[in-house]
């Protein structure tokens, strides 16, 4: 072989050595440039990206119609009203206008809810349902307003319930005027929590609570109901109101100190309220302010100690039947006598064989109707006035006869009337 063709050999070989020692590189590419100085960026702390933040779960069930109400009623439910004006009687009044309507088949169709008649429609009652919060869509109570147009149904009625919550609402009826239902209603509940309630007449009372334990009112107001604001009754625990207004309600409310704990904390009372609530030595008030007191219980031997009532029908006078205040009256039974045996009782009484506690209340129309709510049945009526005062209650069951008294003794600024009935075997006073 000649020289030159070794030569040539020799330096194609080199020349495919130093091809093959550059093959394991990697060219730095246009999206990735290589890193001048070898230096590396550095990892996120953890090893991976941030999370994005989520929004929290909404825990309320959102409703806009009395229907949708209804239907969330249940236990541990947290219900939020959309803003507006709710009628709750339109919804109830449909109902039962279908022809193959059965109130009782309603009721067993919902565990938590019943209608309930009463003497000019129907209300709506919720019962043993336990933490169950109802508020309305904003902080202002005026932005959510329930209303019901019957003058006997109480608005928002609840039974044997515990733990409830009632926040950002209206509630009240349609019209002013006379009532005989509540504007809300608590029998026999447990730890309820009213707050930033805009609470209104017809109402016979803003909050009517018997056998309940514990209530918290909270920068709410209660104004012109037909009697008062409150009927406290049979309860226990503390009774506790908190930045509250009451005013402009017909009287200044009855409270019933036995067994429970009461008190005002910065609340403004108006002039009816502050006429029967300054005088209670069994409510605390702490930085409340009072209207100018118009009207001052008599006081005995100058030593300013409030007088208790003290019923005793032997001083009563009878009189003529006062028909305007008997047909504006809500009348209930407060002392019972057996016709037999002499043997009396207050009302409303509790019946250990039954369980139950016998009551009494009757109402009276212009149009010469009426209603008695007897604690085994409710019952109307046909009532008269007879020649000589007296009156005359005729149902599908029984006949009555009433006398109309004046207690002319009582240490409050107007006379305690009284209206006594004769019903089976017992003599019923009622006021």
């Amino acid at each position: 072989m000649k020289k030159k063709s070794i030569a040539a050999l020799l330096l194609a070989i080199l020349m495919c050595f130093a091809l093959l020692s550059g093959c394991g590189e990697k060219p730095a590419s246009p999206a990735e440039p290589a890193n001048a100085g070898g230096q590396t960026e550095p990892e996120p702390a953890g090893g991976t990206e941030p999370a994005e933040p989520t929004e929290p779960e909404d825990p309320y069930i959102h409703v806009s119609s009395i229907d949708e109400l209804v239907e969330a009623i249940a236990p541990n439910a947290m219900i939020m009203i959309d803003a507006g004006e709710y009628n709750m009687s339109e919804y109830i009044e449909i109902i039962p206008a279908h022809d193959a309507f059965d109130i009782d088949k309603w009721d067993a169709q919902h565990e938590y809810v019943t209608i309930n008649e009463v003497y000019d429609g129907y209300e709506l009652v919720f019962h043993d349902v336990d933490h169950l919060t109802i508020a309305g869509a904003t902080d202002e109570p005026k932005d959510t307003k329930l209303v019901v147009e019957p003058r006997y149904a109480t608005a928002l009625n609840f039974i044997d319930c515990r733990y409830l919550s009632l926040a950002g609402l209206t509630v009240g009826h349609t019209e002013e005027g006379d009532c005989a239902g509540d504007v809300i209603g608590l029998n026999n509940c447990k730890n309820v929590t009213l707050d930033a309630m805009d609470l209104f007449g017809c109402g016979v009372n803003g909050i009517t609570a018997y056998y309940t334990q514990g209530i918290s009112v909270t920068d709410s107001v209660i104004h012109d109901c037909y009697y008062g604001p409150v009927d406290i009754e049979e309860c226990s625990g503390k009774i506790e109101f908190k930045g509250c207004t009451l005013k402009n309600n017909s009287g200044g409310g009855y409270y019933d100190a036995s067994g429970c704990e009461m008190s005002f904390t910065d609340c403004v009372f108006g002039e009816w309220e502050s006429n029967t609530l300054y005088f209670h030595d069994d409510i605390e008030f702490d930085n409340c302010e009072f209207s100018e007191i118009t009207s001052y219980p008599e006081y005995e031997d100058g030593d300013y100690e409030e007088v208790d009532y003290v019923f005793d029908p032997t001083s009563f006078k009878e009189t003529p039947v006062d028909e305007k205040y008997l047909c504006s009256n809500y009348w209930v039974g407060y002392h019972q006598v057996n016709m037999h045996s002499g043997e009396g009782r207050d009302l409303p009484a509790y019946v250990e064989e039954t369980d139950e506690f016998e009551s009494i209340a009757m109402t009276f129309a212009e149009n010469g109707t009426g209603r008695l709510e007897y604690w085994d049945g409710d019952y109307d009526f046909e009532w008269t006035i007879m020649s000589d005062g007296t009156l005359t209650i005729e149902t599908d069951d029984f006949f009555l006869y009433g006398s109309y008294y004046i207690d002319d003794t009582s240490y409050e600024s107007y006379d305690v009337q009284w209206l006594q009935i004769q019903l089976f075997n017992d003599v019923i006073w009622m006021y």
